[in-house]
C-alpha cells in the first residue's frame, strides 16, 4: 500500500505537474540543496566578524558532514534503485547516479535550514527553499516522495541535534 502511494505521488509530481517552464526551473532549483553549494555558504559564514555567524558556519559544516555520512550509510544499506530505473516513462531532467533512499539533497537542504534559522532568524525562507529542493528531486525524476520525506526528517534531526549539542557546550557562551 505504501509503495502504491509513493508511486502515485511520484507520478503526480513527475508527470501531471510536468511542463516546459518547470522543466527549465526545477533542475536549477534542485542545486540549492547540493552539499557543495551549502559548504561554500558555510565557508563564507566563517569570514563574518560576528562570532555567532562564524559559529553557524562551523555548525553548518559539521551538520553537512554528518548528513553526508548518515545518508551515504543508509543509501548503501537500503540500495533502493532510483525511480527512473524501476518505473516506465519517467521524466528524467538530470543525470543522477547511485541509490535513491534517502535523498541527500533534501537532507542537506533541511540541515542547512535548521542551522541557518538558528543564526539568521528567517526560518520560513530557509525551510521554504528546503521544501522546494525536496519537491524538485521528485519532479526531475530522481527520487520517490518517501526518499525526500526521510531525507528531510534526517536533515532536521541532524541540524537540531548539533544545535542542541553546541548550545550545551561553551561555543555560544564565550
Amino acid at each position: 500500500m505504501l509503495v502504491n502511494f509513493d508511486n502515485y505521488i511520484f507520478r503526480f509530481i513527475n508527470e501531471t505537474c510536468h511542463n516546459a517552464v518547470l522543466d527549465i526551473i526545477m533542475p536549477r532549483l534542485t542545486g540549492l540543496g547540493s552539499g557543495q553549494l551549502l559548504f561554500v555558504i558555510a565557508v563564507i559564514l566563517l569570514f563574518f566578524k560576528r562570532k555567532d555567524i562564524k559559529i553557524t558556519g562551523i555548525l553548518l559544516m559539521a551538520a553537512l558532514a554528518c548528513s553526508y555520512q548518515v545518508v551515504h550509510f543508509l543509501k548503501m544499506s537500503f540500495s533502493r534503485p532510483r525511480p527512473f530505473i524501476t518505473l516506465e516513462a519517467v521524466n528524467v531532467l538530470i543525470e543522477q547516479k547511485g541509490f535513491s533512499f534517502p535523498s541527500a539533497h533534501a537532507a542537506m537542504a533541511f540541515t542547512a535550514a535548521v542551522i541557518l534559522t538558528k543564526c539568521l532568524k528567517k526560518g520560513y525562507i530557509f525551510f521554504a527553499i528546503a521544501a522546494t529542493v525536496a519537491i524538485t528531486r521528485i519532479y526531475i525524476g530522481v527520487h520517490y516522495p518517501s526518499d525526500v520525506i526521510v531525507g528531510s526528517l534526517l536533515g532536521c534531526l541532524i541540524g537540531y541535534a548539533l544545535i542542541n549539542i553546541s548550545s550545551r557546550s561553551s561555543l555560544y557562551n564565550k
